[in-house]
């Protein structure tokens, strides 16, 4: 005979105290973004982490902090009670909230709750709101109803990876405020908070009144370990005030990074009032937290806007532009400056722009700078050439020029400036931006080349090749290596906007991904957006390219700027959206549509750190300066 019908199967699992882990240091960064009718009105960045235990009006709580609820701008600490049945909220510090001091003590969550489970959260009347809306001076009172739903377990996928077995905690709220002079209102609203097992709250939607706020976990700390992107913070400040007017990032320009493999050295100039230059640095630890005392340190008086580092094994090796000649300056990993006179690497005069990359087998670097040539009064045009030095630094406290100051390719008819080199384990790649005439700039058409650089002696491999010869210009070219090629990005306005591009390159200096005239990989082609100064790195799985976002038009959306990043595969594929869309956000939005600028990124194979400086002023002020601002990211 035939089978009868079953019943529908149950969800077994059901929410435990695991899925809202709180060992001491936990940590989960959440990205935030408010819509209202489907617009984006802000973005934020708000991190919530475990801060211990403490006694809070005679009560064992748990101490949570939030680095900016609701994107308020300052933070708050969050007293709640973790026990086997239950999380129970226990206040606040926010001597503004005037309204959970009246709702305390009531539980978050319950223990165990299964799917379609839900319990009353609150269930109070004639409490007093903490706004006098109808002006009258008479306090209004309210009621609140709220009930919490386990509506259920599923796959939550954020930043590519998934999170199995996430519950889905949904909790509705009503709000009827009662008018001194007579009337209500009633508001609802709903929460939505996906918990992962292990992880905790990794996703929050809240719905109010029309306006929607979901903040997602884009990076976190736990038992785990640590993925994504940590807390922004300040590792130097009272930089300089940078050009915003003629967007002119020189002052202080552009940052340098390098890593002993666990530490971290930022390097970058200082410009006071009076136009005194000082390089400065700052050894950081995998926190993000100054090692040195001070935390901040002369590198060298004087000194460029753009510096260059590297580390030997032994030392950290700063290379930095006074005067138009290019020195070397040796900083140990305690922050303690080595050479009492800096080491003259150039001749001449008129060198600037200094990079540097480091051949760790043979402990040797190449240095590659530019030299301002000849000014052609006629025509009002600069020309500039690509020098180059190979420097030994086996011995830990020495610079040694093995060889003199060369011309790497030999006086050029065009210009070519804004170089950057890498090394592969054998030999050199130094990529640059080239304009076929000089004194031109990236929109009258410059182009990406690239050449070859033996590694024993610093002699050139064989003949320029082009990089990059699309429509328009190209500019700003940055490369790193992966262990078996190259990759390459920079500014392209092929598509009449500035873009980000880039390719992967052989050893042997061929193009994988497409003729240098029409290839190229788009990394960030968002429309109505300026993109500059990208930075590339290699995390030992992928490319990390950093970016710059600014909205130049005459009603900026400051929400599209700011500092943007997106991972590309060694296959060529990106990783963290598409390349129509913005990236993943690096930095909240800036204060001005260009006020996050020149991002350095770089990476030791544990981990990567971001640094951008804030453009605050348009003039030099004594009071007006700009910081330094960073990120740690961790391998996803």
């Amino acid at each position: 005979g035939g089978g009868g019908g079953g019943e529908t199967p149950t969800d077994s699992r059901t929410l435990t105290t695991n899925y809202f882990p709180n060992s001491l240091g936990s940590l989960i960064n959440y990205e935030g973004r408010t819509s209202t009718a489907g617009t984006l009105t802000d973005r934020f960045f708000n991190a919530l982490t475990v801060e211990g235990p403490a006694l809070v009006n005679g009560i064992s709580v748990t101490v949570l902090s939030e680095s900016n609820p609701e994107n308020d701008g300052y933070a708050v600490q969050l007293y709640y009670d973790f026990a086997v049945d239950a999380i129970t909220d226990r206040g606040n510090n926010d001597p503004t909230d005037t309204i959970t001091p009246q709702l305390i003590p009531y539980q978050l969550v319950r223990f165990p709750m299964a799917t379609g489970s839900s319990f009353v959260q609150l269930n109070k009347t004639g409490l007093t709101w903490d706004t006098d809306e109808d002006g009258d001076t008479i306090p209004e009172t309210f009621d609140v109803y709220s009930v919490v739903t386990l509506s259920g377990f599923e796959t939550l996928t954020l930043n590519g990876v998934d999170f199995a077995d996430t519950a889905r905690l949904v909790t509705a709220s009503t709000i009827t405020v009662h008018f001194s002079a007579g009337g209500s209102e009633t508001l609802t609203g709903t929460q939505t908070l996906w918990c992962a097992p292990d992880y905790g709250p990794l996703k929050r939607s809240v719905t109010i009144a029309g306006e929607t706020t979901v903040e997602e976990a884009v990076g976190m700390k736990g038992s785990f370990g640590t993925v994504g992107l940590m807390p922004q913070f300040v590792p130097l400040t009272d930089l300089a005030p940078a050009d915003q007017i003629n967007l002119t990032p020189e002052i202080p320009g552009r940052p340098a990074i390098a890593s002993d493999g666990t530490n971290f050295l930022i390097v970058s100039s200082k410009t006071d009032d009076l136009g005194t230059t000082t390089l400065v640095g700052t050894i950081l630890n995998p926190s993000g937290v100054a090692v040195t005392t001070p935390s901040e340190f002369e590198i060298a008086t004087g000194g460029s806007n753009r510096a260059a580092a590297i580390y030997n094994g032994y030392n950290y090796v700063v290379i930095y532009e006074d005067g138009g000649q290019i020195y070397g300056q040796i900083v140990q990993p305690d922050g303690t400056i080595l050479l009492g006179t800096p080491q003259l690497v150039s001749s001449g005069a008129n060198n600037y722009l200094p990079v540097i990359a480091l051949d760790d087998i043979l402990n040797r670097a190449l240095i590659v700078w530019v030299k301002f040539q000849n000014y052609d009064v006629t025509t009002g045009t600069y020309f500039y050439d690509l020098y180059e030095t190979l420097i030994d630094i086996q011995n830990p406290s020495t610079i040694q020029i093995l060889r003199s100051e060369a011309s790497l390719l030999g006086v050029q008819a065009g210009d070519q400036n804004e170089p950057a080199v890498a090394f592969d384990g054998t030999n050199y790649m130094v990529v640059w931006r080239e304009f076929q005439s000089s004194g031109g700039t990236v929109a009258s058409g410059s182009d990406i080349y690239g050449i070859r650089v033996e590694g024993n002696n610093g002699t050139t491999l064989g003949s320029a090749f082009s990089v990059s010869t699309a429509p328009l210009g190209q500019g700003a070219p940055q490369i790193a290596f992966d262990g078996a090629n190259y990759f390459a990005a920079w500014e392209d306005l092929r598509n009449s906007q500035y873009d980000i591009y880039g390719t992967r390159i052989t050893p042997a200096g061929s193009l994988i991904d497409g003729p240098a005239d029409t290839g190229g990989l788009a990394i960030n082609t968002a429309t109505g957006i300026i993109k500059a100064f990208p930075s590339v790195t290699f995390d030992g799985t992928n490319y990390l390219v950093a970016w710059a976002s600014g909205d130049p038009n005459t009603s900026p959306n400051i929400l599209n700027c700011g500092i943007f990043a997106n991972r590309v595969s060694l296959a060529g594929e990106l990783l963290d959206g598409t390349e129509t869309s913005l990236g993943q956000a690096i930095s909240e939005p800036p204060s001005t549509p260009f006020g996050y600028i020149y991002p350095v990124i770089y990476s030791n194979g544990t981990q990567s750190l971001v640094v951008w400086p804030e453009n605050l002023a348009s003039t030099p002020t004594t009071t007006n300066y700009e910081n330094l601002h960073g990120l740690m990211i961790w391998p996803q």
